[in-house]
């Protein structure tokens, strides 16, 4: 299947979980590309496992997931034919894409929810 063939409820769960993948691949090699994302300067010192520090980062994390499910969800929209090559950008995004290539129509009602399962916890 390919994200235009998804109605626009499924294609913004489809994003979203395609924004979870994305965002664990972005910060696979550092937890402070997340701040790069938001454009946000990590703070010299910021320690993770503090009190503090970690609530702080789990904004961070999930508007960063908010903001790439919106930049994924409009390219999906608006840009439907070039969908695809934001999975030359992610290997967390080729992945939900590759998986979504997968899904076959006939099963889309009944195996939606555990299809999006599959991609945020595969």
């Amino acid at each position: 299947m390919n994200i235009s063939d998804l109605d626009l409820k499924k294609q913004r769960a489809f994003c979203s979980a395609m924004a979870v993948c994305g965002f664990a691949e972005l910060t696979d090699s550092a937890f402070s590309n997340a701040f790069d994302l938001l454009g946000i300067e990590e703070p010299d010192g910021f320690d993770y496992l503090g009190e503090v520090e970690s609530n702080l980062y789990f904004e961070i994390e999930n508007l960063s997931v908010q903001v790439m499910t919106l930049q994924i969800l409009f390219k999906a929209i608006y840009e439907p034919e070039d969908f695809e090559k934001l999975g030359e950008q992610n290997r967390g995004y080729a992945h939900a894409i590759y998986m979504l290539t997968q899904l076959k129509p006939k099963n889309l009602e009944k195996n939606f929810d555990r299809f999006i399962d599959a991609i945020t916890n595969g």
